[in-house]
């Protein structure tokens, strides 16, 4: 009997016009950031080129930033903070990370109270069939639905990169690309199951699943995260570049000024304060930057925005490693590259975790959803 239910949830799902519009934006939206991040990186690439052959020490841009951009390309720029490139250029990580974790939200959060309003649960109900069969088929049907117009639009969007952008992907490249597709499926599954969980608590209205469904959406994937990068900044209180070589360039006059007024003076005291000041910036950007994992980086939509950019390596580890150097105007260190052990030791915990989520959050449906009242 389950299995008929499964195929019948399926069978639903696929041919109802949530997929549909979810397939569509897959299939439009998907391959037109592709398109334009291939562009972005060509042009980074010519910029990379013409810069190299001035002799200037630069890091070649990372073919993965076609998929996740991160902080590659921003590297040589005196912005404050590498967190604040996060949840903004529109590559393949934010039209999962935004649009389409809103789509499968308000999808689950219409599964149980449109089939209440239209009297389905109750045909189901008056055939034998157990709760926990209804809301167990519907998660995993529900999961299925989502994932071929997901892997269709990842497969043009691969094809896009290789036939028309040149891009050469390495055995490597490729495990890191399945590992990104599916921490993409079980991040749309969580927000599946928390649309099930909001339907079955508010089943008696549709329309109040959508209202507080979208307000979720809200409120963990728009406001914490971004709110949480400007409340951590604060916190930390990090100086500007400005600030920071206005306050060196003053120890310096200082120097001066002392060294004309033959007044005794210590040059390695001044240098050591101008190196402070450089390494207490540092200090504190990379403070924050440990925040940011450990209070953002928890949430479905932080944990998938740092994860996916250091298995592209275009996170803030590049940070890490170049950009006080090109500040500081010190050469550039390549970054080693993620080999196959190390990609599944990063990618392993971040698997993990996204499974307790689907677990958890299945939980709740499940048990809000067996104790409603059908009849």
């Amino acid at each position: 009997m389950f299995v008929k239910l499964f195929v019948n949830e399926l069978k639903i799902y696929i041919s109802s016009y949530r997929i549909i519009l979810f397939s569509l934006f897959c299939i439009v939206l998907i391959p037109l950031a592709s398109i334009l991040m291939l562009n972005d990186y060509k042009q980074r690439m010519n910029e990379f080129e013409l810069m190299t052959s001035e002799n200037k020490e630069l890091l070649k841009p990372n073919k993965l930033s076609v998929i996740a951009k991160g902080i590659d390309g921003e590297m040589y720029s005196t912005n404050e903070n590498p967190l604040f490139f996060y949840f903004m250029t529109p590559d393949i990580l934010f039209i999962v990370n935004i649009i389409l974790s809103l789509l499968a939200i308000l999808f689950g959060a219409l599964s149980i109270s449109e089939d209440k309003n239209n009297g389905i649960l109750k045909l189901l109900m008056s055939h034998a069939i157990l709760k926990y069969q209804i809301i167990v088929s519907k998660s995993i049907a529900g999961v299925i639905s989502l994932i071929y117009p997901l892997l269709i639009s990842f497969i043009i969007a691969i094809i896009i990169f290789v036939n028309f952008g040149g891009i050469h992907f390495d055995s490597n490249d490729l495990l890191k690309i399945c590992l990104i597709f599916i921490l993409f499926v079980l991040y749309l599954f969580i927000f599946f199951n928390i649309g099930l969980l909001i339907s079955s608590l508010f089943y008696n209205s549709y329309v109040n699943s959508i209202y507080v469904a979208f307000t979720f959406w809200v409120i963990f994937v728009f406001f914490i995260p971004n709110f949480g990068l400007i409340v951590i900044k604060s916190i930390v209180n990090i100086p500007s570049v400005q600030q920071v070589e206005y306050e060196k360039n003053r120890l310096a006059q200082e120097l001066a000024i002392r060294e004309r007024s033959s007044i005794n003076f210590s040059t390695e005291e001044i240098l050591k304060r101008q190196r402070e000041l450089d390494s207490m910036r540092d200090n504190r950007i990379d403070l924050s930057i440990d925040y940011a994992k450990t209070s953002i980086g928890l949430l479905p939509s932080g944990l998938l925005s740092f994860s996916i950019t250091s298995l592209t390596e275009t996170g803030v580890e590049l940070f890490s490693i170049n950009w006080k150097n090109w500040i500081k105007g010190n050469d550039l260190l390549k970054p080693k590259s993620l080999g196959f052990t190390n990609t599944i030791k990063l990618a392993l915990p971040v698997l993990v975790l996204f499974m307790i989520y689907i677990l958890i959050t299945f939980i709740f449906s499940f048990v809000t959803f067996v104790n409603i009242e059908i009849f």
